[in-house]
């Protein structure tokens, strides 16, 4: 559980980094491929497994790291344009539902886990919970063009936690952890530096101090928030498909607190509903 704990910790401080980068006004391209640089760098530095490069080379979960990484900053991108086109309600809904796929793909794949009554009103109310828990008051016409964009993040991100699952239960153990995600990050970082060149960024931006002290805590809660989210998955203290809904809900309520109390965010009566019936989904999924 401990390991579940640190993953949902990390993965707040996450938001936590990009809500005070949004406040400061920092150039959020440089902090992210800062991040990724520094998650690599973390680690490859971190690793104690005395792998060669030829077997990195040879190993079977190099391709899934490849696919995982470009995967990472493609849906970053996706993300932030949904929210500019399709809004943040509907978008950060999509996000968070996507959680269905990979719930879906471990009672399916792993023997472990076993689809219960609990589990399954579990999770159904945690898409319940986290629909409501993230509601927001219709403001504006999304064009219909555009509904295809938090569709394709659902698919994205239930994709990628499913190659996450499927690179633990088959290949991946602590012993290469650091080195598997070292080179997901690596590969996320050659891409957003290919996207830097493709979107024409200034890389002297890169020269703020802030950036790289925001990128650099970023990219540690980064690689925090995979590392101990696989480790919770390889100590088997909760089925796969649990771990999956307790992570997405745990990360959405500590986010709240942290907002109401720190960022003195405001919540709506549907939105605590929300966070009483994801409290109540939790207790279901840990049955």
């Amino acid at each position: 559980m401990a390991y579940l704990i640190l993953s949902i910790l990390s993965s707040v401080g996450i938001l936590i980094i990009f809500k005070i980068a949004d406040i400061k006004k920092i150039e959020l391209y440089s902090i992210i491929l800062i991040n990724y640089l520094t998650a690599s760098a973390f680690g490859f530095l971190y690793d104690d497994s005395n792998i060669s490069i030829l077997e990195i080379i040879g190993a079977p979960w190099l391709f899934i790291a490849f696919v995982i990484g470009i995967m990472f900053i493609t849906i970053f991108f996706l993300l932030g344009y949904s929210t500019q086109k399709a809004g943040i309600a509907i978008t950060s809904l999509s996000a968070k539902i996507s959680l269905v796929i990979p719930f879906v793909f471990s009672i399916i794949y792993d023997p472990a886990d076993k689809l219960t009554t609990s589990n399954l009103l579990g999770i159904s109310l945690a898409l319940i919970a986290l629909g409501l828990s993230v509601w927001k008051k219709k403001t504006s016409n999304i064009e219909s063009k555009y509904i295809i964009l938090p569709v394709i993040l659902f698919l994205g991100l239930g994709l990628v936690d499913s190659f996450v699952k499927f690179a633990q239960q088959d290949y991946i153990d602590k012993a290469n952890l650091s080195i598997f995600n070292a080179l997901i990050f690596m590969f996320a970082a050659v891409t957003a530096i290919l996207a830097g060149f493709a979107i024409k960024f200034d890389f002297k931006k890169l020269n703020k101090k802030e950036a790289w002290i925001y990128g650099i805590l970023l990219g540690l809660f980064n690689f925090g928030s995979m590392y101990f989210f696989i480790l919770t998955l390889e100590d088997g203290f909760l089925m796969s498909s649990s771990v999956f809904g307790i992570n997405n809900m745990g990360i959405v309520l500590v986010s709240v607190i942290i907002g109401l109390f720190f960022f003195k965010e405001k919540l709506q009566m549907i939105n605590k509903i929300g966070i009483a019936l994801a409290l109540v989904a939790i207790w279901l999924l840990v049955q």
